[in-house]
Formats: structure tokens, sequence, C-alpha cells
């Protein structure tokens, strides 16, 4: 397999916990609050 290969799985992967994860956040959407836990450090 190739890196782009494993890159992309390991995309495809982060895509669907992140959709996972969207669905548990009513107000706040995964991406938003991961970028907003970023941004305070």
């Amino acid at each position: 397999m190739s890196d782009k290969q494993k890159s992309n799985r390991a995309w495809d992967d982060l895509m669907s916990v992140s959709n996972q994860i969207s669905e548990k956040w009513t107000e706040v959407s995964a991406v938003d609050d991961i970028r907003s836990q970023r941004e305070k450090t």
C-alpha cells in the first residue's frame, strides 16, 4: 500500500469518526469544537 493510499484511508477513517462525533454534538459541530480547543493552546 502506498503512502497516498495510507493517508487516504486514515483521512476516511477520521471523517467517519468525525461524523459519528458530530452526531453527538448538538450545539457545536465537532470541527468547530476541535478548532476552538486548538486556538486555546
